[in-house]
Parts: C-alpha cells; sequence; structure tokens
C-alpha cells in the first residue's frame, strides 16, 4: 500500500467520522484512543484493519509496538516493507518513510492537541510534508 492510498483512505474516514475513535478502560481515568470500538468508529490507522485481522490485543499499543508485535497482520494491511524495520533491527527500514507517515497520521487522530474540527487542515499539511496530493 503506498503512501498516497492510505493517505487517501484515512482521510475520507476521519472526515466522515468527525470524531475519535476514545475508548474507556479505566473508570478514574479519561478516555484513550483506541484503533476501533464496537460501535464503529477507528482511528486513522484502525480503519486500514479488516475484521480477520483485528485483534483486541492491539489496543494500547502505539504504530511502532503494534508493528513489532503484530507484523504479519501489519505487513498485510501496509505491505511488506513497513514491517522490514523490526526485522533489520529498530530505525533500519526498507521504508522509513511510511514508519514516519504512519505515526505522524497515528498522532492526528490521538493528540489531544489536536481537535477532531483541525483534522482537514493537520491531514493537509501531513500530505504537503510527504509530497503527497490532499
Amino acid at each position: 500500500m503506498t503512501l498516497q492510498e492510505i493517505y487517501n483512505t484515512s482521510k475520507a474516514h476521519l472526515l466522515k467520522q468527525g470524531v475519535k475513535a476514545e475508548g474507556q478502560f479505566h473508570p478514574r481515568k479519561p478516555p484513550i484512543p483506541v484503533y476501533r470500538l464496537p460501535n464503529g468508529l477507528k482511528c486513522a490507522i484502525g480503519c486500514h484493519i479488516p475484521d480477520e485481522l483485528y485483534d483486541p490485543k492491539m489496543e494500547k499499543k502505539g504504530i511502532i509496538r503494534l508493528i513489532k508485535d503484530f507484523p504479519d497482520q501489519m505487513k498485510s494491511v501496509f505491505g511488506e516493507d513497513v514491517a522490514g524495520f523490526m526485522t533489520s533491527g529498530v530505525g533500519l527500514t526498507t521504508d522509513k518513510n511510511k514508519w514516519t507517515f504512519l505515526e505522524k497520521l497515528q498522532w492526528i487522530h490521538d493528540s489531544d492537541c489536536v481537535d477532531p474540527k483541525e483534522w482537514k487542515n493537520e491531514l493537509t499539511k501531513l500530505a504537503l510534508s510527504f509530497n503527497l496530493e490532499s
């Protein structure tokens, strides 16, 4: 999957959804971002993970930990190159650009600094920084 394809899918999903996918894991702590919820809400990464590859154990993990703990699923979703850096050693990848892009995409959804009303603008900035069409 190319960066442009990932971007297009995530952008369309987030802008249509318009709210963060956040789950309540502890009654005395605020909700945290999740890959998916039973009501259908998904984050910028979660919208790429098909039902047959999803595992609830994926939750509470950032994209790098997700790639490390679920390499086969992530290769199936994002391509062989995304999991390559984990098998080559930290920081070494056949496509570090994709790894960095996924981190930034996840940040747009997950960050408390970015309100969903700002997603379109933030996604456009992300596209420009990776020379993608927005």
